[in-house]
This record gives C-alpha cells, structure tokens and sequence, in this order.
C-alpha cells in the first residue's frame, strides 16, 4: 500500500515543474505581446530615423567615392 502510494506522490512532484513554466510562458507571451506592438512602433520610428541618417551620410559621402574613382 505504503510503495503504491509513494510513486503516486513522487509523481505529483514531477508533474508540477513543466506546468508552471508553460504557464509562465503562456503569461510571459500575454504581457510582452502588447509590448511588442509598442517596441514595433518604436522599430519603426528608430529605423526611419536611421535610414534617413544613413542616406544623408551616403549624400555626404558620394561625393568623396566619386573623387576616389577619378
């Protein structure tokens, strides 16, 4: 009875671990969705920002590689 009961019990112990961490996850991907959508947001802004800086740098710079190639 006592070596019937005892895996039973070990058992329960095991199968808790996984559960909480797929909750987590669950959790984890329910808080940082909406912050993803905000952080997107911030990409893009940044990006434009970066693109519009790294072509001004080219303008700036097209000058100097077409007097290197001459």
């Amino acid at each position: 009875m006592r070596q019937r009961v005892l895996p039973r019990s070990t058992h329960f112990f095991f199968i808790p671990p996984p559960l909480p961490n797929g909750w987590m996850m669950v959790l984890f991907i329910a808080a940082v969705s909406p912050l993803q959508g905000v952080m997107t947001e911030v990409n893009d802004t940044h990006i434009h920002k970066q693109a519009k800086y790294t072509a001004e740098s080219l303008i700036e710079i097209l000058p100097l590689l077409t007097t290197f190639q001459s």
